[in-house]
């Protein structure tokens, strides 16, 4: 009997992570594309690397099951320096640069909000994956 209950066990934890893989998948434009990579079982989420196809490359995950949230980990972003450099230039501008300079102002707000995302996912993955 306790080899059977195990063996459940292990097949509603299996169908759970293929859930998590199918909610991931859903995240991108091509969901057939996606290829998953150390998926692993952490309580009520489940944690792992997603390739969204093409030459993307892998990039960490956090599905939690209670919820059914996904995380996916943001591209890379700038760094703290550069985020400040990219500030200090836009407050210097203060709006009176040309359409360049206002579009890269406004490519410094995508890069801040980035780095936020990236940091709140840091977060995320430090409380459900790691041991």
């Amino acid at each position: 009997m306790r080899i059977a209950s195990a063996g459940l066990l292990l097949l509603v934890a299996a169908c759970g992570d293929r859930d998590a893989e199918r909610a991931v998948a859903a995240t991108f434009s091509v969901p057939a594309a996606a290829r998953f990579q150390s998926v692993e079982r952490h309580g009520d989420f489940v944690c792992g690397e997603v390739n969204p196809g093409g030459r993307a490359g892998y990039t960490r995950f956090v599905y939690e099951e209670a919820t059914i949230r996904v995380n996916v980990a943001p591209p890379k972003s700038y760094s703290a320096v550069e985020l400040d450099g990219f500030d200090r230039t836009c407050r210097m501008l203060d709006g009176a640069g040309t359409a360049f300079d206002r579009q890269a102002c406004a490519r410094a707000t995508d890069a801040r909000r980035d780095a936020d995302r990236a940091t709140t996912f840091e977060q995320v993955w430090q409380q459900a994956c790691q041991p």
